[in-house]
């Protein structure tokens, strides 16, 4: 999957910019507040309603020295060659909302929609989100090609640890219990009741452990009332 074109429109500080990259790698060189990480929010926005960074509350609106200027449909639109050599075309917009109420003379800002779209025809958000899921092995795998902050600090732990054990290979709790002379007595703590050779594994015990902790924390509870 490879961009082939990038359009912005009243994005956050960009009024309109187009993007010809046609599948090839590309850099965007600029000083600072130029609109850089504005380009890459809006790509990340339009895949995953986010910005590249992962940051919560994030708006592609448009901000202007008195606050957000209204009136105003913040847009991105992006065609994707496939691996298949077709081209995809991905389109979301982010209109205002304008209600009149009863007796008003003029229409009054009432929020905020989105709206989608796939190869120009509109579609409901779940169409488009699922369309998403099948790009590049899902979103996780996205994600992970797109947003440098993803993997490192927003990916649950045990989904992060399993990936760099399918690259690097698995390891086992003893062979971390044979490295580490200090936890040799580890041993007796995971072996299965009426077993000589079968453990527990440490996530396995952990449970037990915690469960064990409850019902203890249950009986301190009622030792007052017995006395």
């Amino acid at each position: 999957m490879k961009i082939k074109t990038l359009r912005l429109e009243n994005f956050q500080g960009i009024k309109s910019a187009a993007f010809e990259l046609d599948g090839c790698s590309a850099s965007i060189y600029g000083d600072n507040g130029t609109g850089k990480t504005t380009v890459f929010n809006a790509l990340t926005w339009l895949l995953f309603d986010r910005a590249s960074t992962g940051a919560k509350n994030f708006t592609p609106k448009t901000r202007g020295p008195n606050g957000d200027l209204h009136h105003l449909d913040h847009a991105v639109e992006a065609q994707f060659i496939m691996d298949d050599g077709r081209l995809l075309q991905l389109r979301k917009v982010f209109p205002e909302k304008y209600k009149k109420k009863r007796g008003a003379a003029f229409a009054e800002f009432d929020g905020h929609s989105v709206d989608f779209y796939i190869d120009g025809v509109p579609v409901k958000e779940k169409e488009y989100t699922t369309t998403l899921q099948t790009l590049c092995g899902g979103a996780d795998m996205m994600k992970m090609l797109t947003m440098p902050n993803y993997f490192p600090e927003e990916m649950a732990w045990d989904a992060r640890r399993k990936i760099l054990l399918a690259v690097c290979g698995d390891v086992t709790d003893g062979d971390v219990i044979a490295a580490h002379p200090e936890l040799e007595e580890l041993d007796t703590y995971l072996l299965m009741p009426g077993t000589t050779r079968q453990f527990y594994s440490v996530e396995e015990y952990k449970k037990i452990a915690a469960a064990q902790k409850t019902a203890i924390n249950k009986q301190l509870q009622e030792i007052p009332g017995r006395i």
